[in-house]
């Protein structure tokens, strides 16, 4: 593949925080990387977000996005998330639709841009591409059930929820096999990265 172009001018020139800037390409990213039979809605797109973030934190220190994640009826979701799409709107570089399934409706995306691929390290773009196999890999159902963990038992709707939580979800006993998949994925995807940074 090509190397992106780094973009010129700095993030606070163009007057935009940059942890918004890299959720919005990092929704752009995931967008145009997820294929049509992936049904990708705004469900896994949260996911995807959220194990991306959650495991980029466990391995390296740093989210991926710097989102705050709050608990919501069908998972963990970026409390920024709905100004970054409405961001991504207004300019022009995505295109949201209602999409009814049976008795449900789906909010489909379609992106009409590239991400900027600059804001990210390479090992973030790997990370995210991974979790869209996996999130993708399970129905919206199934997929709500993994991230329901200990932690996630605990909080109140609404409420966020702490990146440390994710480890410790992880730490406690939680012997399920879901959880034992995500972990080898993690495994799989850094065999070398200890699951929690110098401890």
């Amino acid at each position: 593949g090509h190397s992106p172009p780094r973009s010129g001018g700095s993030l606070e020139e163009v007057g935009m925080s940059g942890d918004m800037m890299r959720l919005e390409e990092a929704i752009l990213f995931i967008c145009t990387t997820a294929r049509p039979e992936d049904q990708l809605g705004a469900v896994k797109l949260n996911k995807i977000l959220y194990y991306s973030d959650m495991i980029s934190f466990a391995q390296t220190g740093k989210s991926i996005t710097g989102a705050t994640y709050v608990k919501r009826e069908r998972g963990p979701v970026p409390k920024e998330v709905v100004e970054a799409i409405n961001n991504l709107k207004t300019a022009g570089r995505l295109n949201t639709r209602e999409v009814s399934i049976f008795d449900k409706k789906r909010r489909e995306f379609d992106a009409l841009d590239e991400p900027k691929f600059s804001v990210f390290q390479h090992d973030d773009l790997r990370l995210i591409n991974d979790m869209i196999g996996f999130v993708c890999g399970y129905n919206a159902r199934e997929i709500s059930d993994i991230s329901h963990t200990v932690v996630w038992e605990a909080a109140d709707l609404g409420e966020e929820l702490p990146y440390q939580s994710f480890l410790l979800s992880w730490l406690g006993d939680v012997d399920e096999s879901d959880m034992q998949l995500a972990q080898e994925i993690i495994a799989n995807h850094n065999p070398s990265a200890p699951l929690i940074n110098g401890k």
